[in-house]
């Protein structure tokens, strides 16, 4: 690593990259909240709580496959 810090510029370039990510994502994501609790029935702690597990296994499995691959 040489050392040097990333200009502003550089950091607003990855941001915008993760957000052109995250963003359709995160739209499907309230999409299915709204619709697993108001059109389905489900309880919104109950739908809450298996998006949070989804996640966290994502973070780890994640990890998992990014050790595999190096």
């Amino acid at each position: 690593m040489s050392g040097t810090r990333l200009r502003l510029t550089e950091k607003l370039s990855y941001g915008f990259g993760d957000m052109g990510y995250s963003l359709p994502y995160n739209m499907a994501s309230g999409f299915l909240l709204l619709y697993y609790v108001n059109v389905v029935g489900l309880p919104a702690a109950a739908v809450g709580t298996i998006f949070l597990v989804a996640r966290l296994m994502d973070a780890v499995i994640d990890m998992g496959v990014g050790i595999a691959v190096d």
